[in-house]
């Protein structure tokens, strides 16, 4: 067995680097002006710093260094080899002196039953290193729920707007596109039904939280009670996940630090402390998220397999199109007696409110708990993030339908 101050101290070192690769790519795309703003160049850097990083490169080129950092078990995976080649050896020799086959098949069974047991401190090894990753992302995930409200403070309230608005937009989402990315996975990709429906809540829970970003097409009709009771609920979701998937230690860890921000969300809070979390949100947290949810995919390998494609046009559709669809199915027909195309407006603004890393957030917390794979996992994140990326087509095309012009495709440029 390794040291645990050892493979503690190496599974942080693992996470400060990812964290640094992954916030300097975010840096870099933001500098480039990245459509979709801040979140959305944390997310791609992220997803950047995990490809790298992960077993499809770092993997590759320096094996040895991937597994101490982000895998673990390396003193265990030497011990197991130690052990097969022992067996093999004794084996070798105990046929060559001619004994009777029960008992060279008596030794290879001790042998199988002490493998057995090497093997599986293997695989707790390698979870415990998976465990912290989890706890750090959970973490993330957390402050950046937190931190949401803060983002849409000083914006005028809603309070003359009808509650079931977004009640029933965020429902309609969820359902339009949770309900079919579900069936959808169990048709073409084969998963069971506890893993299809985790796939579909992934991909559609982020509609559940809108308002946060959403004045940028025009009036939202948003309530602030509304987004601070889906926010609260989502943590308290991922602090149950982690208290059943992760260890007493590494759940006291995410908690803590939760609870201090809770009570720093319910109270008044200084503008310097709001200040530095909600920076942290989109350039730091963020990048971190999503670099820790595609880190153990091997894309390279699942390039080449027609299930990861399947999965990632699932996540895409339905994450974009498929919840702005069910936004507006909500607006439209909640009694709310609003036009189709504003309809359509606040269906943008809740879809564009900045929740791609609530998306990747919820998708770990799934993942955690054994329901989501990290194919799966991956596909969420591009999921989210093409809805991030995609923000302005959305508010171009939401405009346009609120103001009934027609569509006009852009004119080649000229020879």
């Amino acid at each position: 067995m390794g040291d645990p101050l050892v493979t503690v101290g190496a599974a942080l070192l693992g996470l400060a680097m990812l964290g640094a690769v992954a916030i300097l790519f975010a840096w870099l795309l933001r500098r480039s002006e990245i459509p979709g703003g801040a979140l959305a160049a944390g997310l791609t850097g992220g997803l950047i710093a995990g490809a790298l990083l992960g077993p499809g490169v770092l993997g590759r080129a320096a094996p040895e260094l991937h597994e101490s950092m982000f895998l673990g078990g390396v003193a265990e995976r030497a011990e197991l080899e130690r052990a097969e080649l022992e067996i093999e050896g004794a084996a070798a020799a105990l046929e060559s002196t001619g004994v009777s086959e029960a008992a060279l098949r008596e030794h290879l069974e001790a042998g199988e039953n002490e493998l057995a047991a090497l093997r599986d401190d293997l695989t707790w090894a390698r979870d415990d290193r998976r465990g912290i990753f989890n706890a750090a992302a959970l973490l993330a995930f957390s402050i950046i729920l937190i931190t949401a409200p803060w983002r849409s403070a000083g914006r005028p309230r809603a309070d003359d707007e009808p509650a079931q608005g977004p009640i029933l937009s965020g429902l309609c989402s969820l359902l339009v596109a949770g309900v079919p990315a579900a069936l959808l996975s169990v048709w073409t990709l084969g998963l069971d039904r506890p893993q299809a429906l985790a796939f579909g809540a992934a991909i559609g829970i982020g509609a559940m939280c809108p308002g946060l970003r959403a004045r940028v097409v025009g009036s939202p009709g948003r309530r602030r009670g509304v987004d601070r009771s889906a926010i609260t609920a989502f943590v308290g979701g991922a602090l149950v996940i982690s208290a059943l998937t992760l260890s007493n230690i590494l759940t006291a860890m995410f908690a803590l630090p939760l609870l201090a921000l809770l009570i720093a969300m319910r109270a008044p809070a200084s503008r310097t402390v709001k200040r530095v979390l909600k920076g942290m949100s989109s350039s730091v947290m963020a990048p971190v998220l999503t670099a820790l949810a595609c880190i153990h995919f091997d894309p390279v390998a699942g390039a080449s397999t027609w299930p990861f494609w399947i999965a990632i046009l699932i996540a895409v559709v339905f994450s974009s199109d498929g919840r702005w669809l069910g936004g507006w199915l909500g607006w439209w027909s909640g009694g709310t007696e609003l036009a189709r195309g504003e309809a359509w407006r606040r269906s943008a603004a809740s879809l564009n409110a900045g929740v791609g890393a609530v998306q990747i957030g919820a998708a770990l917390a799934l993942a955690g708990a054994g329901l989501l794979n990290d194919r799966l996992l991956m596909a969420v994140a591009v999921g989210a993030i093409t809805v991030e990326l995609t923000a302005g087509v959305r508010i171009h095309f939401a405009r346009m339908f609120d103001r009934g012009e027609p569509f006009a495709p852009p004119s080649p440029p000229d020879a």
